[in-house]
């Protein structure tokens, strides 16, 4: 680590890094893990990360192929764990820190093994007078004692030199002694020699001068799965108040047996398989009691925050218990935001701990407590992590429910991967097993969430009666929620068909619902969809009214994805007015906002309006840029309404091109009411694509509009 902060100006393209954590008592991080958190670092959002390892794996490579790059790959298990994470031939340098040889590294793929020796004595006595000062100095060949019983090892050092200052009255030559005793009783159990049995004499001895809390805490918060605990985590694990455990917390921090940080308190490796074992000499059903309150902890405190970040979901959540013990102090929608985003990795890690072992019933209310935020804020890998983890341990429990539930929740984030086909296949099984349960709610979900795919895939027929259907499932058994979502979701479709005024009638009967149920996320829906239709009807004013207000809203609420549906109306909007510049500021907006989110299909709709925003500004060769860039993602995810504007697009761009006289161009095979006029070849071959790709009235209507004004 040290050597990588001295080497970092030799890797102009920075660096990356990765704990594998290949000793912990709990399991290494799979390589599919570490390589999703490496194209993160990378800049890939949730989306651009594939699910297949091995595709993982190529992306990886591709994105660091060219540069120079020090990536750093910590504390990891076997050379299997390694290898995937290697970048191929090029300018960058992998170092692999491991308690193994990594033979296999060596043999196979061209490693250099270094082996690092203690420090040399004059160095470890350096450490320590650093650490505890001229007390060194007075008695010297006990400090070379010292050190030579920690091996040298640095972290054997820092622990031994905080029990020294610590007793600041006791001569070093008597710590010596002590640690010396501890471990040749070591030695007599490990066979002695290795420098390991130096590092656990220094950790028992340390122990040994804790107080019985602090012994307790520091054996019970190794065995939890987390990698990092804060004081309300360690009270809920040790059955004290927060405050009690942030000072044993402190305690242990200063004896440097654990590590503080900006987001609680990790332990390093060896310490954790140490305090591993002193937990393990502790009754079974302690253990068992004590992690059941540190998962009830999180159970609880997970469902109030998203009380207060989703409250129009509440009736979709599991019902969670009371907590016992006492919660963080998440009071509004900002703190709760905080604590979600702090606690993250150790939800994710307590879902597949909990999923594994004895408390499937906890990983089942983690899960579908927290999907709809992951959903919003893109954290796809860890809700497909989640949910593969999840539905494993309700396919071992034979929990029919449960197995439906994870379906559900996995395909949603199939459907905004643009991963269709999987998608399908997932709903439609999820669908029969809610049927099989005479699970109404259920079977409304994943009824609508078919037809979204259906929608997107413009099957725009089959979207309304999928819709439609669970419209009337969600209306028998009174949900609101779902009635409202499903109504906005008509309105989409029944403008996509051109049918305005209906579409318009949907989106208001939904925002009546949202006034009624006081959800402002629900009341965004509605306005933004009320927005686009009015746009499509002249309305401009009102349009502009209900856009700017779901925009504002959705700022407030800190919901990204609704900000940039917002804005691509108000850049639509912008466009049909005539302000060319602001439209093109609007859709800026959207992408970024888009990219930040993972949202391909929004990504693909702000690409679209930036080339119809740069074409109006008479700049065809940088239109035909953005459309491109629309069309290779509208392609890959397979969204037909996107592709068809993107060919109208390129279209225009080869007009503006290539301009003739209007009398001497060939019809295109249109319908007769909307026969324009033929352009260069280029520019009919993209118009009959937008035409084949989505024969809506809407894009029919672009078509012609669009076209003539060009002209």
């Amino acid at each position: 680590m040290q050597w990588a902060c001295l080497a970092a100006d030799g890797f102009p393209d920075g660096q990356l890094y990765a704990n594998l954590r290949g000793y912990d008592p709990g399991q290494p991080v799979p390589a599919a893990d570490a390589l999703a958190g490496l194209l993160r670092a990378l800049g890939l959002t949730g989306p651009d990360i594939p699910d297949d390892a091995g595709e993982r794996a190529a992306r990886y490579r591709s994105l660091v192929a060219g540069r120079r790059m020090l990536i750093l790959l910590d504390n990891a298990g076997t050379a299997e764990q390694v290898r995937p994470l290697l970048p191929g031939p090029g300018g960058c340098l992998t170092l692999v820190t491991s308690r193994d040889s990594m033979a296999g590294l060596v043999a196979r793929d061209g490693a250099h093994r270094l082996e690092l020796d203690p420090l040399p004595s004059a160095e470890a006595v350096r450490l320590l007078r650093a650490l505890i000062g001229d007390r060194v100095d007075r008695d010297p060949e006990a400090a070379v004692r010292l050190a030579d019983y920690c091996s040298r090892l640095p972290l054997s050092l820092r622990v031994a030199a905080e029990l020294a200052a610590a007793r600041t009255g006791t001569p070093l030559a008597r710590l010596a002694g002590e640690l010396a005793g501890q471990r040749e009783r070591l030695d007599l159990l490990d066979a002695g020699g290795d420098p390991g049995t130096a590092v656990r004499a220094v950790f028992s001895w340390s122990c040994k001068h804790l107080d019985p809390a602090a012994a307790r805490t520091f054996g019970l918060i190794s065995v939890q799965p987390g990698p990092v605990i804060d004081e309300c985590g360690a009270a809920a694990l040790t059955g004290v108040t927060p405050a009690q455990a942030g000072l044993v917390l402190g305690q242990l921090a200063r004896a440097h047996l654990v590590n503080p940080s900006a987001r609680g308190y990790g332990l390093h490796d060896l310490l954790r398989a140490y305090g591993s074992e002193l937990a393990a000499d502790r009754p079974a059903a302690e253990l068992a009691s004590a992690l059941t309150a540190f998962f009830d902890y999180y159970r609880s405190a997970a469902a109030r925050a998203m009380d207060l970040l989703f409250q129009e979901d509440s009736g979709r959540r599991p019902r969670v218990p009371p907590s016992a013990g006492p919660l963080p102090p998440v009071t509004d929608k900002a703190s709760a935001r905080r604590w979600v985003d702090a606690n993250l990795a150790n939800l994710v890690a307590v879902i597949g701990y909990a999923a594994g072992y004895d408390w499937p019933g906890h990983a089942f209310d983690l899960a579908g407590t927290l999907f709809r935020d992951l959903e919003y804020s893109g954290r796809y890998p860890e809700l497909l992590a989640i949910h593969e983890h999840v539905l494993a341990a309700a396919r071992r429990q034979g929990d029919l429910t449960e197995q439906a539930q994870a379906l559900n929740n996995v395909c949603v984030v199939y459907l905004r991967q643009g991963n269709y086909d999987l998608a399908r296949r997932g709903l439609e099984h999820a669908l029969g097993l809610y049927q099989q349960l005479a699970d109404v709610l259920g079977q409304a979900r994943a009824l609508g969430n078919i037809g979204i795919l259906d929608y997107l895939l413009g099957r725009y027929p089959q979207a309304k009666e999928r819709q439609e259907g669970a419209l009337k499932l969600f209306t028998s058994i009174d949900d609101q929620a779902g009635q409202i979502r499903t109504l906005v979701n008509l309105s989409l479709v029944e403008a996509r068909q051109g049918r305005l005024v209906r579409a318009k009638e949907r989106a208001t009967e939904a925002m009546a619902g949202a006034m009624r149920t006081k959800s402002t996320r629900f009341e965004v829906y509605a306005l933004h969809s009320l927005g686009r239709i009015n746009i499509r009807l002249g309305e401009y004013a009102q349009a502009a009214s209900q856009l700017r207000r779901a925009h504002e809203l959705s700022e407030e609420a800190g919901d990204p994805t609704s900000q940039a549906d917002a804005l691509g109306g108000l850049g639509e909007l912008a466009q049909r007015q005539g302000s060319y510049q602001q439209a093109a500021g609007y859709y800026l907006r959207m992408l970024d906002l888009s990219r930040q989110t993972g949202n391909r299909a929004d990504e693909a709709e702000a690409l679209n309006g930036l080339g119809e925003s740069q074409l109006s500004r008479g700049r065809p060769g940088h239109a035909r840029i953005e459309h491109a860039a629309a069309l290779a993602i509208a392609e890959q995810l397979g969204e037909s309404y996107e592709q068809a504007k993107a060919h109208l697009g390129l279209a225009r761009a080869d007009d503006a091109d290539d301009p003739h006289d209007i009398k001497a161009r060939a019809n295109l095979s249109l319908p007769p009411y909307l026969q324009v006029p033929a352009i260069n070849p280029h520019a009919r071959t993209n118009l009959n694509l937008a035409l084949r790709k989505s024969r809506l009235p809407a894009v029919l209507y672009d078509v012609s509009h669009r076209l003539y004004s060009a002209a």
